[in-house]
């Protein structure tokens, strides 16, 4: 997770690579991320957009899951990095 000691809030690029922040928040917060991407963490959006109407639906356990198919089959199998519980 991230974790910072300045009071201005974690950029776009920072939450997009963050699995624990994509995994547990708010699907429709994650998708409004990707414009103000500066970075190849744009390409971990691409993995999400996958499949953003299971997502919407399901709990943690199962978007872990979901995320965890859909980044293999992109040939990222750990993008963005081990998904966490």
């Amino acid at each position: 997770m991230i974790t910072s000691c300045s009071h201005e809030p974690p950029r776009a690029d920072e939450l997009l690579c963050d699995s624990y922040y994509l995994v547990h928040a708010d699907p429709a917060e994650v998708l409004s991320l990707p414009p103000r991407a500066t970075s190849a963490a744009a390409r971990s959006a691409a993995v999400y957009r996958t499949t953003f109407e299971r997502h919407r639906r399901v709990d943690p356990a199962r978007r872990r899951q979901a995320l965890s198919l859909d980044a293999a089959r992109r040939g990222r199998p750990n993008s963005p990095g081990a998904w966490p519980k």
